[in-house]
């Protein structure tokens, strides 16, 4: 099983990030931390790509190729974040990181962090992802999903209609 698990994640071009910090079949260090469900869904579905990033949802928003009159997912380079409308793509570093829409949530967490995990700040995105993905240190881990749960709370209110 554990040979099949790993060739459907190879083939799969939606877990390409998931890849980078899932090396081992094993079970997550964060599933035995007893902390709301509610936050765990919303790191996992994080971690897994099941979230309502552009980066995801524009390989189901569907637009007409003017050559082939086709309908086809948006370009990822086309997947820009809606929020602050800088024109990079809405993927998990920008959303995490930079997106200026979550800079108020995002300053809280580095001042919770600053004292915990110190050198994060000084860590380009990818790498500040991928060892917050990989931590074991229980306090870290914690802080993280709580921002992580808090951002996607967040994101779900300003792209919803009403806003």
């Amino acid at each position: 099983f554990e040979c099949y698990h790993n060739r459907n994640i190879d083939d799969n071009h939606k877990l390409e990030l998931f890849k980078i910090f899932k090396t081992r079949f094993t079970q997550e260090f964060y599933l035995k931390l007893n902390m709301e469900k509610a936050k765990v869904a919303s790191f996992t579905r994080l971690r897994v790509s099941n979230h309502h990033l552009r980066i995801e949802t524009g390989r189901y928003e569907k637009v007409r190729n003017a050559n082939t009159n086709k309908l086809e997912p948006i370009d990822r380079e086309k997947r820009t974040c809606l929020i602050c409308k800088t024109n990079e793509v809405e993927d998990e570093c920008h959303f995490l990181f930079r997106c200026s829409g979550f800079d108020s949530l995002r300053s809280v967490f580095y001042n919770r962090m600053e004292n915990i995990f110190v050198g994060l700040g000084d860590m380009g995105d990818l790498e500040k992802l991928i060892a917050l993905m990989r931590v074991k240190d229980v306090e870290i881990l914690t802080c993280f999903i709580d921002f992580v749960h808090d951002m996607t709370t967040r994101h779900r209110m300003l792209r919803s209609p009403t806003n």
